[in-house]
């Protein structure tokens, strides 16, 4: 088993490097929410089984997320020492992020049923972009067939319903923060899943 993994470690580095120029494959899979495609991509392209090149995409992802999550402890034991914040708020910071983590867990999984549901790959829904070139890019997919005008609605309904989601919880975490004498850059360092607290998530805001 381990001989196969640095087989797929090794199909996946060469394809990360063609597909994405160099860049992490956490950072890649999680940034982008493609880890899906590339498994495939990675699957098809050197003949492995899709299920063990999945396993070794999912150790990397925790593996990551621990490295992360221990730079982050070691960055707030740092505010503490400095007095930027108390030992009872970094505990508090902690249990914060990793709420914050388990709920974007969650809503990853409640987004890609939805897409399963609808019949559209994840990634439209993802897309990135302000306004405008968001739509752009949609009815660019649409003009190429890969999804319909229909979906292109249901799809911008679904980002806005997202949009409204990430507004109130950067409303919720500001509020926790001020209720908990937190300077809210103490804790942007992150969430031990690529992304910062009160940050953009899943798509970019609007």
């Amino acid at each position: 088993m381990a001989v196969q993994n640095k087989v797929i470690m090794g199909a996946v580095s060469a394809l990360t490097i063609l597909l994405i120029g160099g860049a992490s494959m956490s950072a890649f899979a999680q940034g982008n929410n493609s880890d899906g495609s590339l498994v495939d991509k990675v699957a098809s392209k050197f003949n492995l089984n899709k299920q063990e090149v999945q396993s070794v995409f999912d150790e990397d992802r925790q593996a990551h997320q621990a490295e992360q999550k221990a730079e982050r402890s070691t960055e707030l034991q740092s505010k503490v020492d400095d007095g930027t914040i108390t030992a009872e708020q970094k505990t508090a910071i902690e249990k914060k992020l990793e709420e914050m983590h388990t709920s974007r867990e969650q809503s990853k999984v409640s987004l890609e049923e939805w897409a399963k549901q609808n019949n559209i790959d994840a990634k439209y829904v993802m897309m990135g972009g302000r306004g405008g070139m968001q739509s752009s890019r949609l009815q660019k997919a649409v003009d190429s067939g890969a999804i319909t005008a229909d979906q292109k609605a249901i799809i911008e309904q679904k980002q806005q319903e997202m949009k409204a989601t990430f507004d109130a919880e950067r409303e919720s975490m500001q509020k926790w923060a001020t209720d908990n004498g937190i300077d809210e850059s103490a804790i942007m360092r992150g969430d031990g899943n690529g992304g910062k607290m009160g940050g953009r998530g899943m798509m970019d805001k609007n």
